[in-house]
């Protein structure tokens, strides 16, 4: 049984050096780094700008790798910003 499952019908060209000729070549993926969308971001990483940091543009983070807040993390941002400003 095990015979049976681990057989293919694809077929591979070596040259005598061992190196393969035909049949299994890399295909390379089409998509660039810099298209990746990672942890629900909309945008990539480094669109906005602000006070010397770069950010996601979607929601402002200026933590690479963070999980998307949207604008509701805009706002919960901007409000605790004014709650800090208003205690000093």
């Amino acid at each position: 049984m095990e015979l049976l499952l681990g057989q293919s019908e694809t077929q591979v060209e070596y040259d005598r050096a061992g190196t393969i000729i035909k049949g299994q070549e890399v295909i390379l993926p089409k998509r660039k780094h810099e298209d990746v969308h990672v942890n629900n971001h909309t945008s990539v990483w480094g669109l906005w700008w602000k006070d010397h940091q770069w950010a996601y543009k979607c929601c402002q983070q200026t933590i690479r790798n963070t999980y998307c807040t949207g604008s509701a993390g805009i706002e919960a941002a901007e409000a605790a910003l004014d709650f800090i400003m208003k205690t000093y």
